[in-house]
């Protein structure tokens, strides 16, 4: 495993107003951001284009939007996820690690390849391992990290927003005005508006952001968990013998490297080899069928499980707090007495109400569609909920007129093209500025 202690013959940044770097030494612990950005410069544009390296084909995930959301979106911009049905477990390795069918098969070819290539290296593999660490990892099948599953992500993300959101907005006041869904849905609704304004909150908001782990598109294979913010430990890498002899080979089973991580294999899905191994799972080779195969579209389930979380989240707050108290101020009589200091009013009562859980699950915890719920708060209801949200998220929030003209367009397109199909809409409109309402 590789080891901070190995690095500490390299020299200390220096966090000095005016200084120059001379290395890769950028980090996201240093607390000079004008140093911060000189080195992160220097990596980029001396380390990346050394003559050295010359000819290796890389990928940044740090590029906005085509190369984060690479194995995230299909050709159409349209949101996706991978399926678990298409992911096969890594032979080896310390624990259980998947990625996408075909590109487990070509990492096992490409295993194959390094060890019979590295037959000549002998004990350069054992006396010298920190330049051969790369190669000696894939070898004896130590990986590091792969795929993460996109919903559990998004529900653990959802998890510690609401658990955040419910403790700091739902103070006393606006607990007591929660008295069932439809005033809670109220006071949630105000609440994710404000969180909406600065994170993303839906499905497609997630899967698009920095927060949603690239690991997700099953494309990805780490072979070393090291820091990604710490230049220098890529610069090390960079420079030994494993790296250069990883790169040539990889490239010829359909991989790239992270150049910001180069201890990353990236599945290139546009390469010959890599088509060649995705050919055997159903994407045609030589036409970009991959996204169609091998990846699901996300706009089916992101209604239901916005709708299934808000419910959720109901239940659960329901399930805390099961009372409410209610002050009452008592009515004033006509018939005042004399020696009154009331007034004539009614002392305040206080009465205890019981907040009831919604009943929109069957016994599977699965949501009910033919409930008395989900006939009250139907899929429109739930669509004007998203793509108030979704306006939000994307800095286009309108004012409630404008607003509910809008959404008459957007029910016309519900009607004829149904929910799924509206979701894909409502982001091609705002993602791609598409016009379809």
């Amino acid at each position: 495993m590789w080891k901070k202690k190995k690095y500490s013959f390299l020299p200390k940044p220096s966090s000095q107003g005016g200084a120059t770097p001379g290395y890769a030494a950028g980090s996201n612990l240093e607390e000079s951001s004008e140093f911060l950005f000189l080195n992160r410069q220097f990596y980029k544009e001396t380390i990346l284009k050394k003559p050295s390296l010359h000819g290796i084909k890389t990928h940044s995930f740090w590029e906005k939007d085509k190369g984060r959301l690479y194995g995230r979106v299909n050709l159409k911009g349209d949101s996706i996820y991978l399926p678990e049905s298409n992911l096969t477990q890594i032979p080896g390795g310390r624990g259980e690690f998947y990625a996408l069918s075909p590109v487990v098969d070509a990492f096992e070819d490409l295993k194959e390849h390094l060890r019979e290539k590295t037959r000549h290296l002998g004990n350069q593999l054992i006396d010298d391992p920190l330049q051969y660490v790369l190669i000696t990892n894939i070898m004896n099948g130590n990986i590091a990290a792969a795929w993460r599953s996109f919903f559990i992500e998004y529900t653990d993300y959802l998890e510690s927003t609401s658990e955040t959101l419910i403790s700091s907005f739902l103070g006393p006041t606006r607990e007591r005005k929660i008295t069932g869904f439809k005033t809670f849905f109220g006071q949630y609704l105000t609440a994710i508006k404000i969180v909406a304004r600065n994170a993303g909150i839906t499905p497609t908001a997630f899967l698009r952001s920095a927060t949603c782990p690239v690991a997700c598109s099953g494309l990805i294979i780490d072979i070393l968990d090291l820091n990604h913010g710490e230049d220098s430990h890529k610069n090390i890498l960079l420079q030994t013998k494993g790296y250069f002899l990883l790169a040539s080979a990889a490239k010829k089973f359909g991989f790239v490297i992270d150049e910001n991580a180069p201890w990353r294999l990236v599945a290139d899905i546009f390469s010959t080899p890599m088509r060649r191994y995705m050919a055997n799972y159903g994407a045609t080779f030589g036409k970009d069928k991959m996204f169609e195969e091998l990846y699901a579209d996300l706009s089916p389930y992101e209604m239901e499980y916005m709708r299934f979380y808000v419910v959720d989240q109901y239940n659960k707050y329901v399930e805390s707090r099961p009372t409410i108290s209610i002050y009452q101020k008592g009515c004033k009589s006509k018939n005042k007495k004399i020696n009154d200091l009331s007034q004539g009013w009614a002392p305040t009562s206080i009465r205890t109400m019981i907040r009831e859980p919604v009943d929109a699950f069957d016994s599977a915890g699965r949501f009910n569609s033919n409930s008395k719920f989900a006939q009250k708060y139907n899929e429109l209801f739930w669509i004007r909920f998203y793509y108030n949200v979704r306006l939000i998220e994307q800095g286009e929030e309108m004012e409630l007129s404008r607003f509910n003209e809008k959404f008459k367009d957007v029910v016309r397109y519900y009607r004829i093209h149904g929910q799924a199909k509206t979701v894909q809409a409502i982001n091609r409109e705002l993602i791609m500025n598409l016009r379809v309402f």
